[in-house]
Order: structure tokens, then C-alpha cells, then sequence
């Protein structure tokens, strides 16, 4: 039987108890505990959703791994929530409330970039990265439980946090610079440059968390401006633009430049003039709207290209047989239509080049029944970009 299926009659079963728990409750309860079994019917019902929306891809090989630990955290923040609800937060060793509460947060701020990195390392081209983001977020989680878990006399202040909080950082900046967009050396030499960035900040960060220091603010931001910078950019060139929308993307990292160009010259000058505030604030905004314009962009031409088809360039005609009259002949690939030259019967032909529908990997002139980039099977589903059937005729009337 499929996973998907036994987590699906697990979470009815969910379900069916917390109705049942629900009416008892209703029936059995003083009006003073009814508060609680109404929390517990609404967290069942959400977790339940959240673990259907997880499930989905637990069959396929690729992306079972991560689905089984976004599973996995949904499963610990719904007994955490229970053992608020109920009041039974003692049970964790005689801990508090808040503490219990404050798990409840490390484990989503670490466990769901987790689920990403997760996902990530099942392909070729983001194993380097995925590594290194899921160590990072278990260094981020556990140093979270410390703050969160250890006695006072051992916190240190906001020490613990703030080293939390640097690793998190660190998990999303490092990645960033890590993932290969531009095959160019120059361009791999700046993400190698943001990357060795990214770890000299997070060294003078710590140094300066645990040593309680509170001069060098000023070095440590303009260290930390270059691997922001590198990742940032780093990121909106894997984004796949036309070559008209290219200024789109040249636009956003300069803007983004532009910005901390000037929060840095603030930093180091003391000098916080409102003009330069202002000039600031509006360069921020311009990058974060054509940031997400080219997230945007590179959705919609990812669904056109789905929908529309492309021929390899050395692919120019194609050998039909007209459906009515038989008159077997060559018709011109890249035309809108084109008609029978005996019936006149216009026709559509679409030849498409072969796709992985797991990573968009190009499969054309593949002889392996695997794609290579992810390792996903071919052939045994079908759809735009599989190698079975990338040819479609259509016809109409004249």
C-alpha cells in the first residue's frame, strides 16, 4: 500500500478520535474544560491538513525524504501544542510553559529551511549546498535548545540566541553563495570570495557575542555586505529570464548594491543624514519589488514554457500523414499552421524538446531511462516534455 494512503487512514482515524473525544467531552466536561477540547479538535483539524498537504509526495523517491521530515515536524509541534493546551508541560522534565511555547518556534525556524535543504539534496546540481544548509540548521536548532532549555546560571545573557540567530544566518547566506548559477570563472570566483566572506562574519560575530564585545560593528558590517551581495545576486541568476527581461535582474543588483552601499558608508561615517535614510529606504524597496518580479517572471515563462513547444534547432520538417485524405508529405515545424496540399485541411504540428519533470533537466538524444540530474524514472508517466510522445499533431477544418 502507498505511504500517502496509510497517512491518510492514520489521519482519519485522527480525526474520527478527536470527534469522539470532542462529544464525550461535550456531554461529560465542566464548561470550565471545554476550552481545551475545542483547542484540541482545532489543532487535530490543522495538523491533519498540514499532514495531507505533506503527504503528497512522499511516493515519489525524490522528494520522500524531506516530506517525511515535514511530516515528522508537524507530528512534534502537534503534541507540543496538546501538552500546552492540557497543561501538561511539566511532563518534559518539569519545564515551563514558555519554554515549551519558545520550542515550539526554534523548531519551525530551523526545521523548515531543514525540509528545503532536504529536498535540494536530491539534486546533483544542490547536494554541496544542501549539506552544508542542513548542517547549519541542526547547528541552528540545537544552539536554539540551549537558549531555550539550559538554566539561567548557563545562558549567558542573550548569548546563546544571538549565536542561534548567526548560524541561522549563516545557513541562508552560505548556501546562497554555494549554488552554481553562471558557469563563468569570474563569476565563480565572486561566489567563492562571498562564500570565504560569509564565514570570516560569522568568526568576528561570535568572537564578538561571546567575548561581550561592542566596538568593530562597522567591520563586521561591510565583511557582511559581500556574501549578502553575492548571494543575493547569486540567486536571481538562476532565475531563467528572456533576453528581454535581462534588465530586470542587471536593475535589481544594482539597486541592491546601491543600498548597501549606503547603509555601510552610514556605518563606518556615523552620520545618519535623512536624505541618505531616505535614498536608502527607496533603494530597499526597489530590490525587494524586483526581486520578487523576477521570481514572477521566471514562473510565467516556466508555464509557457510547458505549453509551448520547441524544436531542436536541427529539426526543421516533419513527415505527417494528412488525417483526411492520407497524402503523406512534409510540413515546416514552427508555423502556427500550416496546410494539406491536396485537401487544405489546416494543421498544427508541436515538437517539443524532452524534459525532466522533476528538474527540467534536457533529455533529448538520452538513451538512459533515468534522468541524469536527479535520477528521476522516464517514461513511466507522460506529459509535456517527456520523451515519449513530444510530437502532437492537431487539425482543423478549412
Amino acid at each position: 500500500m502507498p505511504l500517502r494512503r496509510i497517512f491518510l487512514r492514520v489521519i482519519l482515524l485522527a480525526l474520527a478520535l478527536a470527534a469522539a473525544a470532542g462529544v464525550l467531552g461535550v456531554l461529560t466536561q465542566s464548561w470550565s474544560g471545554m476550552w481545551r477540547i475545542v483547542g484540541t479538535m482545532i489543532t487535530t483539524a490543522v495538523a491533519a491538513a498540514l499532514m495531507l498537504a505533506a503527504s503528497r509526495p512522499v511516493d515519489r523517491p525524490n522528494s520522500r525524504p524531506a516530506a517525511l521530515l515535514a511530516m515528522a515536524l508537524i507530528l512534534a509541534e502537534f503534541l507540543l501544542t496538546l501538552l500546552l493546551i492540557w497543561g501538561l508541560a511539566n511532563a518534559l522534565g518539569g519545564r515551563s510553559e514558555e519554554e515549551v511555547a519558545v520550542t515550539l518556534f526554534d523548531i519551525a525556524v530551523a526545521g523548515l529551511p531543514a525540509v528545503f535543504f532536504l529536498r535540494v539534496l536530491m539534486t546533483r546540481a544542490g547536494r554541496v549546498p544542501a549539506v552544508v544548509g542542513l548542517v547549519l540548521c541542526t547547528a541552528c536548532f540545537a544552539a536554539l535548545l540551549c537558549a531555550t532549555w539550559m538554566p539561567d546560571t548557563w545562558r549567558h545573557d542573550d548569548t546563546w540566541w544571538a549565536t542561534g540567530w548567526s548560524i541561522g544566518a549563516l545557513a541562508l547566506v552560505l548556501p546562497s553563495c554555494l549554488v552554481k548559477s553562471l558557469p563563468a570563472r569570474p563569476w565563480t570566483v565572486a561566489r567563492s570570495i562571498g562564500a570565504g566572506a560569509a564565514c570570516v562574519a560569522f568568526a568576528m560575530a561570535l568572537v564578538g557575542i561571546w567575548k561581550n564585545l561592542h566596538s568593530g560593528g562597522e567591520a563586521l558590517a561591510i565583511v557582511a555586505t559581500v556574501p549578502v551581495l553575492v548571494a543575493h545576486a547569486n540567486l536571481l541568476l538562476l532565475a531563467r529570464l528572456t533576453p528581454g527581461q535581462q534588465w530586470v535582474r542587471l536593475a535589481t543588483i544594482a539597486v541592491t548594491v546601491a543600498m548597501f552601499a549606503l547603509l555601510d558608508y552610514m556605518a563606518v561615517t556615523h552620520e545618519d543624514p535623512e536624505f541618505g535614510q531616505r535614498l536608502a529606504a527607496a533603494a530597499g524597496i526597489c530590490s525587494a519589488c524586483g526581486s520578487i518580479a523576477i521570481v514572477v517572471l521566471a514562473r510565467i515563462n516556466r508555464r509557457m514554457d510547458a505549453g509551448v513547444s520547441f524544436a531542436p534547432k536541427d529539426l526543421t520538417t516533419i513527415t505527417v500523414l494528412c488525417p483526411a485524405c492520407q497524402k503523406k508529405q512534409s510540413l515546416p515545424l514552427g508555423e502556427p499552421f500550416t496546410h494539406c496540399a491536396n485537401c487544405k485541411l489546416l494543421i498544427s504540428v508541436r515538437v517539443q524538446e524532452p524534459r525532466c519533470p522533476n528538474c527540467d533537466y534536457l533529455l533529448y538524444m538520452l538513451q538512459s531511462d533515468r534522468c541524469p540530474e536527479c535520477g528521476t524514472p522516464l517514461g513511466a508517466e507522460k506529459g509535456p516534455g517527456y520523451p515519449s510522445g513530444a510530437a502532437t499533431i492537431s487539425s482543423a477544418n478549412a
